[in-house]
């Protein structure tokens, strides 16, 4: 598992480096969990991701930030707007729940997704370019 891991990361590392600039990797393996950060810079705005992949599954979080207010951002932790648009009530039950969703805006709105790569945030950062 280690070596698909480690070819995983190669290739976000790579997406990463032909999109932005000023790239920093920073990269952990155990036993357990293997851990990817990457920052680096879209134009004017930060781009900030985690990669988690462990025996329960794969964790990410991906951001694009203007001076310190997210852009957009998607993850897949246990966040209890997602989880009340999900279960409604009964989200209590759920709480440690990974669900993916993005954020909007200064985090002001939270809609639910499905899990999405890398690859996939840097077409949607590249598409706002164009906007």
């Amino acid at each position: 598992m280690e070596n698909e891991v480690r070819r995983h990361f190669d290739e976000i590392i790579e997406d990463a480096k032909t999109v932005l600039e000023d790239v920093e990797i920073k990269q952990d393996y155990s036993a357990k969990r293997a851990l990817l950060k990457i920052s680096g810079n879209f134009g004017k705005l930060k781009v900030r991701i985690t990669e988690v992949i462990d025996i329960d599954k794969r964790k990410y979080a991906y951001y694009l930030i203007n001076t310190d207010l997210v852009v957009i951002g998607f993850d897949n932790a246990p966040d209890i707007n997602a989880l009340k648009i999900k279960y409604g009530k009964d989200y209590v039950h759920h709480l440690d729940e990974r669900i993916p969703h993005f954020h909007g805006k200064g985090k002001k709105n939270t809609e639910l997704t499905k899990e999405i790569s890398f690859r996939e945030f840097l077409e949607k950062i590249k598409s706002l370019k164009s906007d």
